[in-house]
């Protein structure tokens, strides 16, 4: 929900998503909508928008063609909200698109990313600064998230502006002061209004875009002077400024890797998996397919995004040949539905699910064939 969101952004959006859920083994498909809109108007006036959405929407919502989630301008209140509009209940299967932690599950996958690149250039964390565009779901998560191994936050927006502390801002300050003002909040702590353009040429070591799509393009990349890109937003980078920032030798995490946290984290979470689980899977196994993403990157001297999508695209359509197969997806079907039910109990599939995962996220890939 913004202002000045586009059919084209949406598309790009959508693709990136699918891009996701390849690149982690789940077999569903990537779609976005949106709502023309300031997020931050009178509740009174969202509210009646978000009901005329879920209205408008409800035919493919009741049939899964599309499941609303998180994303900019939306919250876990105003999901509810659409989901009743469109006749749905409260239920098990809400669960994933109306849970708040979506937002912490996708900036824990951007930190992992940085960490990763980190480490493949001897980087250590507790000397690193970073800036930050967006402090919403997931740039306040992830500031968080970076605090707590050190990193010095020297730089923030929000859609209002940006602000820049050369000594570090106290990130749970932010926080507090974002509940309160929302956008607004970098006029009420300690910094310097900066120029967004600005934020993009801070001398930093990690740069994480998590607002709109294509914060960096060719207009820009050649500013930057970060040399980590670790983005949470949807196409944060566009293909010609990938290639620039490469050419450079700014290390650019792909943007569907990087933000695969919440398509993920969502997943596990409505499957009855808790917390911690998701955490370790996160800390391990998608720590270790983006390590191994770059590494296999660097041997094939190609960019890291030309490889992931390959590896993403590769297992989509590989998944997509299985739902063809009649018995499969009945079963898959049936399985579903007892367990929204409540007729398959979490605490089986909790047990066995980060195992599954695992399996999904590995099988299929080329990037084992390359390692070896």
């Amino acid at each position: 929900m913004m202002p000045d969101v586009t059919l084209s952004e949406l598309m790009h959006m959508a693709r990136a998503m699918t891009l996701k859920y390849g690149f982690c083994g789940i077999p569903r498909g990537g779609v976005k909508a949106g709502i023309v809109a300031d997020p931050e108007i009178d509740p009174v006036i969202k509210q009646e928008i978000l009901k005329e959405f879920g209205l408008k929407l409800a035919p493919v919502i009741k049939k899964r063609i599309y499941e609303p989630g998180m994303d900019m301008g939306i919250g876990p209140g105003d999901l509810s909200c659409i989901w009743q509009s469109a006749g749905l209940k409260q239920s098990r299967y809400m669960k994933p698109v109306t849970h708040s932690r979506s937002g912490y599950f996708t900036g824990l996958t951007v930190f992992i990313a940085a960490e990763a690149a980190l480490e493949k250039l001897g980087i250590q964390f507790n000397r690193c600064t970073a800036a930050l565009e967006g402090f919403g779901n997931v740039g306040g998560a992830l500031a968080a998230e970076y605090a707590k191994r050190g990193v010095k936050i020297v730089a923030v927006s929000t859609i209002d502006g940006a602000i820049y502390n050369e000594k570090g801002f106290d990130i749970q300050e932010l926080r507090s002061q974002y509940r309160r003002h929302k956008s607004r909040m970098i006029n009420y702590v300690n910094g310097e209004i900066i120029g967004m353009d600005e934020l993009f040429r801070l001398n930093v070591d990690i740069l994480s875009p998590c607002a709109r799509s294509w914060s960096i393009s060719e207009k820009n990349a050649d500013q930057v002077q970060a040399r980590i890109v670790s983005p949470g937003a949807n196409c944060a980078v566009t293909p010609e400024a990938e290639q620039i920032l490469a050419d450079r030798g700014i290390l650019s995490l792909p943007h569907f890797v990087a933000s695969s946290g919440g398509a993920l984290g969502s997943t596990m979470e409505f499957l009855g998996c808790t917390e911690r689980q998701i955490l370790n899977f996160t800390q391990t196994e998608m720590k270790k397919k983006i390590v191994t993403l770059l590494s296999s990157a660097e041997k094939e001297k190609i960019l890291p995004i030309e490889l992931a999508e390959r590896e993403a695209l590769t297992k989509f359509g590989k998944m997509q040949a299985l739902q063809q197969d009649t018995w499969r997806s009945n079963t898959i079907h049936i399985a579903m539905s007892m367990y929204k039910t409540g007729m398959l109990p979490a605490i089986l599939t909790r047990k066995f699910l980060p195992g599954y995962l695992k399996s999904k996220l590995w099988s299929d890939s080329i990037l084992t064939g390359i390692v070896q």
